[in-house]
This record gives C-alpha cells, sequence and structure tokens, in this order.
C-alpha cells in the first residue's frame, strides 16, 4: 500500500488543474505519507447518505471529472486508472473534483506503479491512447 500512496502523493503534488483534487500540503517519509487537501467529501459518502443530489449536479460534475480526466490525458500524457465515485472528491461548493491518484501513471513510465501493479506489458500499452478532446 506504501507505494500506492507515494504515487498519489508524487502525482497530486505535482498536478494543478480546477477540477483536480487540490493539493495543500504534504510529507512522505519511508513508513509514511500524508496528504493535505482542499476540504472535501467523497461522493460515494453523498451518495450514501442519500442526501439527493440532483442531476442538473450529477450533469455537472460529471462535465467537471471529464474536464479533468482531459486535462490528465492530453497535457500530462497519463493514465488516472481508477476512476469511481470513491475517488470523486465534492467541495462545500458541491464542485467534483479528480483525486485518487494512487495508480496513476505516464504512458512513457516503463516502471509505473500502474503498469507493475496490473502487471501490463508494454505492447498492451502502446495500445492505449490519450487522444480525449473535451469541448466545453
Amino acid at each position: 500500500m506504501l507505494p500506492l500512496a507515494k504515487n498519489a502523493f508524487r502525482k497530486l503534488r505535482s498536478t494543478r488543474h480546477p477540477n483536480i483534487l487540490k493539493f495543500l500540503d504534504g510529507a512522505e517519509s519511508e513508513s509514511s505519507v500524508w496528504i493535505i487537501t482542499e476540504p472535501v467529501e467523497p461522493l460515494s459518502n453523498l451518495l450514501d447518505k442519500g442526501t439527493g443530489i440532483s442531476e442538473e449536479s450529477k450533469v455537472y460534475g460529471l462535465l467537471h471529472l471529464v474536464t479533468g480526466l482531459g486535462f490528465l490525458n492530453q497535457q500530462s500524457g497519463s493514465v488516472h486508472g481508477g476512476v469511481r465515485k470513491e475517488t470523486t472528491w465534492v467541495t462545500k461548493g458541491g464542485e467534483w473534483k479528480l483525486g485518487g491518484f494512487e495508480v496513476c501513471s505516464k504512458l512513457e513510465e516503463h516502471d509505473a506503479v500502474m503498469w507493475v501493479s496490473y502487471n501490463c506489458s508494454l505492447s498492451a500499452r502502446s495500445s492505449l491512447h490519450t487522444d480525449i478532446n473535451v469541448e466545453i
């Protein structure tokens, strides 16, 4: 688990975009990782509570996630590898933010966590595409 936490720390610290969870501070040692972000709540908590997220808010939230993923793929040349309700964070203002960077990896990183964790061969990686166009 520690390699995943260290990867999340590294990736989140170096990735800045309005639709990606905002990294404020953090630290890592040989045995621990601490990550401090903007105040958020997991989307999974809101859905499990049955707080009644409107359809309009869901569409707006999904637009935020897709825009963040587009940035991650196009500008960063990375693959997130774990988008789900537990890796989606919601601010007090209702904005959805992409988090969960534990396996986020660049396509050209041969020893990246994603490739090692999922035992993905180089030939399988070459078939992945990062040509995602997001228009707002």
